[in-house]
């Protein structure tokens, strides 16, 4: 996706590519530890998709992620483990799936997307309004 638009600058990039280059640079160093803060915030479907290809290869690769994502549903998909924190307090912990199958988080935190990967939830492992008050979280790739 970047082969195309590698002799324009970082500026002139779409947000998505300007994520994968973001990304790419940080790997440079080799990091033992990448935090991500929302990777995929305002992309297109077909660059949120690539985004989380990528974040997948890295995790299969070995890459220890810390990522603070919007889309739970998919992030919890990916994660060896993540947290639900609640008002800065955590709720929740425990691996990706038992997070992603458990009742009580789907239906205070997850909405009606519960397990369906390619939509938004009302709320989310990123910042959002709930019933439930303000929540964030972070999922541990690795």
């Amino acid at each position: 996706m970047l082969e195309a638009a590698r002799q324009r600058r970082a500026a002139e990039l779409s947000g998505g590519q300007q994520q994968m280059l973001e990304m790419g640079r940080a790997l440079l160093l080799r990091p033992r530890l990448m935090l991500l803060d929302e990777p995929t915030l305002g992309l297109a479907p077909l660059v949120f998709r690539e985004i989380f290809r990528i974040i997948e290869d890295l995790r299969r690769d070995g890459q220890t992620i810390l990522m603070v994502e919007q889309n739970a549903v998919k992030a919890l998909e990916i994660s060896d483990y993540a947290y639900v924190l609640e008002l800065g307090t955590n709720r929740f912990d425990g691996s990706g799936e038992a997070i992603r199958n458990d009742e009580r988080i789907r239906r205070l935190y997850l909405g009606r997307c519960e397990l369906v990967s390619n939509c938004t939830p009302r709320a989310s492992l990123g910042r959002s309004q709930t019933r439930a008050g303000r929540i964030g979280g972070a999922a541990r790739l690795r």
